[in-house]
């Protein structure tokens, strides 16, 4: 998901704020009655379609910042794939006033800044800094002026850090299937398009090209901007409307039918056996639904009961060393993963995969007992506020989600997960995990 600037995966990693500023008291609070969680929050639309997000937080001593643009590589053009990701690229390397191809960094630095990132996924691009407390104005003019006056430099020199990126990724144990299980997986949705593009298509990346893709997305009536820590809501206001107020309306682009319509309904499941210098392992995926979808919630619910099934069936049964499951839910289509990778080598994959296949049609034929499912959605809700406490994180979970559709749903996240019940659970597995919904990858360990 994320990438060479990028906090979860990349070459450069988030940089925490030290001291126990991150330690606040909740930043959020679930209510009793709901489990809804009480942001207390502005939001601020400026005259030209830009959102502000202001959630002030006095204990912190410092702003985690950040704004979303809602396009990412499902967007990209044909021929074009990989250019949402080389704009989040060149956008750090200045623009008409900073001149340098590192001023960002140092500018940044220099006022005591940390975290200064950002990431692509395939329906959004995110950009966002933790500034201290008396240096916000310097954020609202170094990103304002990345939107008003961008300065694409050195493409050419992204390119090869971008094909660098790839190479890494290869290295990896299964990175060289990644792309071959995504186009088998999302056989005719956007959501094929590699994020880091085909290298036949970076290569031949141009200005051009950047500027169009730029001009075409990143406007105003598109963009996010989230703001939480320590500072004047009605001082943030007024730089808001002062330094953002200067980019010119537009219209927001409107993504094109092919981009949201649905995959098309399977008829068999697709395999891709093949063999890794790894240990045997299997993943398997299933296509599900997007974000805010009314099986959403039941889903992720359901992952966290299975992710506990499969440690006591698969990994305390001695047949894998790890085994894991996930729901996610982006902004057109979403996916549920299962992977499990073997505890010896007289392991198979295909013994893995039938291992998986008896967990579900328990989940499936019964339904989870009560104290099961409450401890689950419990440990859900708490994880999630505990998370929560820390502004930085709480900044990025708002971008991703506006991004995705909603920023709000974040409030209502634990009250749907509350409400989530042992017969949803039992539905959505009979609903979504059939044969010809999945994918099957079968990595067998060379020699």
């Amino acid at each position: 998901m994320v990438h060479s600037r990028h906090v979860f995966r990349g070459d450069r990693p988030i940089l925490k704020a030290a001291g126990a500023a991150l330690l606040l008291a909740l930043a959020v609070r679930a209510q009793a009655s709901s489990d809804e969680v009480s942001l207390d929050s502005q939001v601020l639309r400026l005259d030209n379609g830009m959102t502000f997000l202001l959630i002030d937080r006095p204990a912190a001593g410092f702003v985690a910042a950040g704004w979303v643009v809602r396009v990412g590589s499902a967007d990209d053009p044909a021929g074009q794939s990989g250019i949402s990701h080389l704009l989040e690229h060149v956008m750090f390397k200045g623009t008409r006033t900073l001149t340098g191809p590192d001023d960002y960094d140092r500018i940044y630095g220099r006022a005591g800044a940390t975290s200064i990132n950002a990431f692509t996924t395939p329906d959004l691009t995110a950009y966002f800094v933790s500034v201290p407390a008396n240096r916000l104005e310097l954020w609202f003019w170094m990103e304002s002026d990345r939107l008003l006056e961008p300065v694409f430099r050195g493409l050419q020199a992204e390119h090869q850090v971008i094909a660098e990126e790839k190479r890494r990724r290869e290295a990896t144990p299964t990175g060289p299937f990644e792309d071959q299980i995504e186009a088998l997986f999302w056989q005719e949705h956007p959501y094929r398009r590699p994020r880091l593009g085909l290298s036949s298509d970076v290569g031949a990346l141009t200005e051009e090209n950047a500027l169009r893709h730029f001009q075409s997305w990143y406007r105003p009536a598109h963009l996010t901007a989230v703001l939480v820590g320590r500072f004047d809501r009605g001082r943030a206001a007024e730089l808001a409307r002062r330094y953002f107020g200067r980019l010119p309306p537009a219209p927001e682009p409107e993504r094109m039918a092919a981009i949201t319509a649905p995959e098309p309904a399977e008829r068999t499941e697709r395999r891709m056996p093949t063999e890794c210098d790894c240990p045997s392992q299997v993943e398997l995926r299933y296509h599900t639904v997007p974000f805010l979808h009314a099986d959403a919630d039941a889903l992720d619910v359901l992952a966290a009961v299975l992710n506990g099934r499969l440690r006591d069936a698969l990994v305390a049964g001695g047949v894998a060393s790890e085994a894991s499951a996930a729901q996610a839910s982006f902004a057109r289509a979403g996916s549920f993963t299962v992977r499990a990778q073997v505890a010896k080598p007289d392991v198979s994959p295909e013994q893995l995969e039938q291992a998986w296949y008896d967990v579900l049609r328990r989940v499936q034929q019964e339904p989870v007992p009560a104290g099961e499912l409450e401890q689950v959605k419990d440990g859900l809700v708490a994880d999630g506020l505990r998370r929560l406490e820390d502004p930085f994180y709480l900044m990025v979970q708002l971008l991703t989600f506006a991004g995705r559709g909603d920023w709000r749903y974040l409030q209502e996240q634990p009250r749907r997960i509350r409400a989530v019940t042992a017969a949803d659970l039992q539905r959505v597995a009979q609903t979504w995990f059939r044969l010809e919904n999945r994918t099957v990858a079968l990595y067998r360990r060379k020699g």
